[in-house]
């Protein structure tokens, strides 16, 4: 068991530096940059991003990332490519550059960019939630806090096993409604999206347009301004999106 309580630890303190990394909690919901509508601004830096790669014939104004840096996450927006050839005079007040509550990154990056946005308090959430998972697992010697099975690999987090307070979060997508999370059999957590897929599909009758094999997040980044991150494919099975394994 001595190899799996260093695997467990070096992943608890891989977490801990990831929030570090990223930054603290604030009250998002109360400064007001981030109280103005984000299309708003998504407007703005999407003009300066077509007028960019206009201008260096197909190239896009993104930061570095590693091969590990997950797809959803991946082509982060470098402001200081835009305003060096005076696209924009400022970085958007909502950007977490600029001490706002989003990351702005782009998706389709070679056939049709465009621009969205990861909600940074979602992401830490789930930092914070591994935290604590992570540490459950090396103190019960690699017991999963597992609850309803949803699929192959995939379950509820149960957060009564744990005994620890649930780290609460609105939805990105939906402010009524709290984030909740899903847990791998390695380990690893992300966030639960099936109620805002399903929320989406109920309200655009899309039910009879779906296919098992098409992976439900697609249907979220094309209908809101806000990227899935943490999170796991869902394919449409007996009526709902269910979670799979990657």
């Amino acid at each position: 068991m001595k190899p799996i309580h260093k695997r467990w630890r070096l992943l608890v303190l891989l977490c801990l530096i990831s929030t570090l990394l990223s930054g603290c909690f604030y009250p998002k919901d109360q400064m007001k940059q981030n109280q103005t509508n984000p299309e708003e601004y998504i407007t703005v830096v999407q003009g300066a991003v077509d007028k960019y790669r206009e201008i260096k014939g197909g190239l896009l104004p993104i930061l570095n990332s590693t091969m590990e840096t997950p797809i959803y996450e991946k082509y982060k927006v470098d402001f200081k490519k835009l305003q060096e050839y005076r696209l924009l005079t400022t970085v958007p007040a909502n950007a977490f550059e600029n001490g706002g509550s989003y990351i702005y990154v782009i998706v389709n990056p070679e056939k049709d960019p465009k621009i969205k946005l990861i909600d940074v308090a979602a992401y830490q959430s789930v930092n914070q939630a591994q935290q604590i998972v992570s540490k459950y697992i090396v103190d019960t010697n690699g017991k999963l806090p597992q609850g309803q099975l949803l699929s192959k690999g995939i379950a509820e987090l149960d957060w009564e096993v744990i005994k620890e307070a649930k780290p609460t979060l609105q939805s990105t997508y939906n402010r009524m409604n709290e984030i909740s999370y899903l847990l791998q059999d390695t380990g690893v957590v992300t966030i639960d999206y099936s109620f805002d897929l399903m929320k989406l599909i109920d309200s655009k009758s899309l039910q009879n347009t779906l296919t098992a094999d098409e992976d439900l997040r697609e249907l979220l980044i094309a209908n809101t301004p806000f990227m899935p991150i943490h999170s796991v494919p869902y394919h449409w099975i007996d009526g709902r999106p269910v979670p799979q394994t990657k």
